[in-house]
């Protein structure tokens, strides 16, 4: 087999690429004799410490389509897996791909990281197709879909005219956690060694819901004295991210000054994230998003064995399949600060809650391991060359 995907990819800081990296590294391992390539972005940077062949063909900011099947015809891939998000449209584009490689007789496979089932409210959403006519072309022409979780995807996709033999669930992966003791964690981050900490990481906008668990912080310092909230992440740039972190930071004033929140804004470096997850006692998801996807760094807690705290959304419904029923305590709804409180407080005042759902953690991350994820794909690649995998290998491509 011989298979390109088509992403964003690192040096460029976007999640999606980071993902693509982890599960074509896991692919290669899993299966050394297939050949794996990545169709990327024009980023600049080196792609050798990814060990990935990367064909650096197009720029996701215009019309990459043209690059982007120009780089299929010199490399003749047996398939081409999309890894699709916000980066890569919402339109006319990827139809226009996807229809390009039929009649190049070249499979398809879609990865949708976020099914959007209604028009969103930003500005530039009014740029984009609605969400059913950008999914229904899908159905039509690729080949196949993969989402990480049915819980907000599978019924609108359905209704959309995918039928289930074209759509395969396989979860985000989780990769291995690190070594770092929590004591050497702390001190190498310059968190205090005493305290009762919570840990908000990743990419801060206003879906994730940051304003929620600093509300609650408010409540939780006053049962727990010495608690610390540390906010550790990127600001996303486009409108109106940068709007709501400024509203954020005059909602943690209090905090700030109060020296119970730890606010450390700007590109977290990918190395320092296993110490971030090692030095807390809770990490919070406090999300407010609906729509159907799934978070990387929940996966990265995961496979560190972390105490989490999750919203009650479609985003963390493996981690409520899983182990909801025995710590219900691990979740809260989204925008309920009391909620979100009383989760806290909980957890910080009950060690062994704390290591039940520390194990749990562990034991969902290990099922979702990058190689257990690596070899779901690869066994849809070859149902999909073999022919069996869908019906969509009757299509006419003309």
């Amino acid at each position: 087999m011989k298979i390109a995907y088509l992403s964003v990819f690192p040096p460029n800081i976007n999640g999606i690429g980071d993902y693509t990296r982890d599960l074509c590294q896991a692919a290669i391992r899993r299966s050394p004799e297939t050949t794996f390539f990545v169709l990327g972005d024009r980023a600049r940077g080196s792609s050798a410490d990814s060990g990935m062949e990367v064909d650096r063909c197009c720029s996701f900011r215009g019309n990459w389509v043209t690059d982007a099947l120009a780089a299929a015809d010199r490399t003749h891939p047996d398939l081409v897996h999309l890894q699709h998000g916000q980066y890569m449209g919402r339109d006319a584009r990827v139809p226009a791909f996807l229809e390009g490689l039929g009649k190049r007789g070249i499979r398809s496979v879609v990865t949708l990281h976020a099914v959007y089932p209604e028009r969103g409210r930003r500005i530039d959403s009014l740029l984009r197709w609605p969400p059913p006519k950008f999914h229904r072309a899908l159905a039509r022409l690729a080949d196949h879909v993969v989402i990480h979780q049915s819980a907000g995807a599978i019924e609108h996709l359905v209704g959309c005219g995918f039928s289930p033999e074209t759509v395969s669930v396989i979860p985000h992966g989780t990769p291995e956690g690190g070594s770092v003791a929590p004591d050497t964690a702390r001190r190498d981050l310059g968190l205090p060694e005493g305290a009762s900490i919570v840990l908000f990481l990743g990419f801060i906008s206003i879906g994730k819901g940051v304003d929620t668990v600093v509300k609650a912080f408010d409540r939780v310092v006053q049962e727990i004295p010495g608690a610390l909230l540390v906010i550790a992440g990127r600001v996303e740039p486009s409108f109106p991210q940068p709007q709501y972190a400024w509203w954020l930071r005059m909602l943690m004033r209090r905090g700030l000054e109060g020296k119970w929140i730890d606010f450390r804004p700007g590109y977290l470096a990918e190395h320092l994230i296993p110490s971030y997850l090692a030095a807390a006692d809770l990490v919070v998801f406090p999300y407010r998003q609906r729509f159907g996807s799934a978070s990387g760094m929940f996966h990265q807690a995961l496979g560190s064995g972390c105490t989490i705290v999750a919203s009650r959304c479609p985003k963390f419904e493996e981690g409520r399949e899983t182990f909801a029923a025995a710590a219900p305590e691990a979740f809260a709804e989204p925008n309920d600060p009391a909620a979100w409180a009383r989760s806290i407080v909980n957890l910080l005042k009950n060690k062994g809650l704390r290591e039940r759902i520390s194990r749990l953690s562990a034991e969902l991350g290990r099922k979702t391991s990058w190689p257990a994820v690596a070899e779901q794909h690869l066994q849809l690649y070859r149902r999909l060359l073999r022919g069996d995998a869908s019906s969509s290998q009757t299509r006419s491509r003309s």
